[in-house]
């Protein structure tokens, strides 16, 4: 929207600039998306041992995706910051998911595994 006073103009670009000081650089968000993205949807159970800031965040064990994504989004000094967060991890995936990536050996990811040539499977703790 264009803003139709001198006014209007002024605050919409202090609230531009504001935003752009609060929000994480490019570098901070592709870092912190790796973070999220290097751990488990669902962690093991061998895995509860992992430390995290806020604990168990309800629904998600701790060591967790989820559980990451919660503790930098709590960390960031603007809403508008967890959501580029989020929309970075969510777009990950997707690329992962469209190109049937599974995750390497090593990962903690490691209970993703191929069915076929087009098809991946997760493996999900029945809890």
């Amino acid at each position: 929207q264009v803003p139709k006073t001198a006014m209007a103009s002024l605050t919409a670009a202090i609230q531009e600039s504001l935003e752009s000081i609060l929000l994480p650089t490019a570098g901070e968000m592709l870092s912190m998306t790796d973070l999220c993205m290097s751990l488990p949807v669902v962690p093991r159970r061998a895995d509860l041992s992992a430390t995290c800031d806020l604990g168990s965040a309800a629904g998600a064990r701790r060591g967790g995706r989820l559980v990451q994504m919660a503790v930098l989004s709590a960390k960031m000094r603007c809403f508008k910051g967890a959501v580029m967060l989020w929309c970075s991890m969510l777009a990950r995936m997707r690329r992962q998911w469209d190109a049937l990536e599974a995750p390497s050996a090593d990962s903690a990811m490691a209970t993703t595994s191929r069915l076929d040539a087009s098809a991946r499977t997760e493996l999900f703790d029945s809890s």
